[in-house]
Protein backbone atom coordinates (compact mmCIF):
# COMPACT_ATOMS: atom_id res chain seq x y z
CA UNK A 1 0.00 0.00 0.00
CA UNK A 2 0.99 3.60 -0.62
CA UNK A 3 1.65 6.07 2.45
CA UNK A 4 0.22 9.10 2.09
CA UNK A 5 0.92 11.83 4.10
CA UNK A 6 -0.62 14.90 5.14
CA UNK A 7 2.45 17.54 3.53
CA UNK A 8 1.04 20.35 1.39
CA UNK A 9 3.43 19.82 -1.48
CA UNK A 10 3.12 23.94 -2.31
CA UNK A 11 5.10 24.05 1.13
CA UNK A 12 7.71 22.14 0.61
CA UNK A 13 10.79 23.35 0.14
CA UNK A 14 12.49 22.76 -3.66
CA UNK A 15 14.85 19.85 -2.39
CA UNK A 16 16.83 19.58 -5.64
CA UNK A 17 17.75 23.54 -6.22
CA UNK A 18 18.59 23.21 -2.01
CA UNK A 19 21.23 20.19 -2.84
CA UNK A 20 22.56 21.93 -6.09
CA UNK A 21 23.41 24.78 -3.72
CA UNK A 22 24.87 22.40 -1.45
CA UNK A 23 29.11 22.77 -1.07
CA UNK A 24 30.38 20.33 -4.10
CA UNK A 25 33.56 20.00 -2.40
CA UNK A 26 32.56 19.23 1.33
CA UNK A 27 34.89 19.26 3.92
CA UNK A 28 35.88 16.14 4.92
CA UNK A 29 38.29 13.96 7.22
CA UNK A 30 42.26 14.47 6.82
CA UNK A 31 41.72 18.02 5.50
CA UNK A 32 41.78 21.29 7.90
CA UNK A 33 39.20 21.12 10.67
CA UNK A 34 37.90 24.69 9.72
CA UNK A 35 37.37 26.45 6.14
CA UNK A 36 39.84 29.69 6.06
CA UNK A 37 37.04 31.77 5.34
CA UNK A 38 34.73 31.09 7.86
CA UNK A 39 37.89 31.52 10.25
CA UNK A 40 38.65 35.21 9.20
CA UNK A 41 34.81 36.22 9.27
CA UNK A 42 34.65 34.94 12.55
CA UNK A 43 38.10 36.16 13.63
CA UNK A 44 36.93 40.12 12.36
CA UNK A 45 33.42 39.84 14.21
CA UNK A 46 35.14 38.82 17.44
CA UNK A 47 37.39 41.88 17.10
CA UNK A 48 34.91 44.11 16.39
CA UNK A 49 33.12 43.30 19.07
CA UNK A 50 36.65 43.58 21.21
CA UNK A 51 36.49 39.63 22.10
CA UNK A 52 40.90 38.86 22.85
CA UNK A 53 42.23 37.59 19.86
CA UNK A 54 42.41 33.71 20.03
CA UNK A 55 41.63 30.23 18.36
CA UNK A 56 38.55 30.13 16.73
CA UNK A 57 35.97 26.66 16.90
CA UNK A 58 32.98 25.58 15.15
CA UNK A 59 30.44 23.19 16.81
CA UNK A 60 27.53 21.80 15.95
CA UNK A 61 25.58 23.13 18.81
CA UNK A 62 25.66 23.86 22.37
CA UNK A 63 26.13 20.14 23.73
CA UNK A 64 28.89 19.54 20.92
CA UNK A 65 30.32 22.58 22.25
CA UNK A 66 30.66 21.68 26.11
CA UNK A 67 31.78 18.24 25.20
CA UNK A 68 34.76 19.84 22.87
CA UNK A 69 35.60 22.00 26.10
CA UNK A 70 34.96 19.11 29.03
CA UNK A 71 37.26 17.05 26.41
Amino acid sequence: ARLRSNMQRALAPAFAEAAAAGDADPVLYGRAPLDPSLAALARASFTADGVPDGAVAVTSGSLDAIERVLG
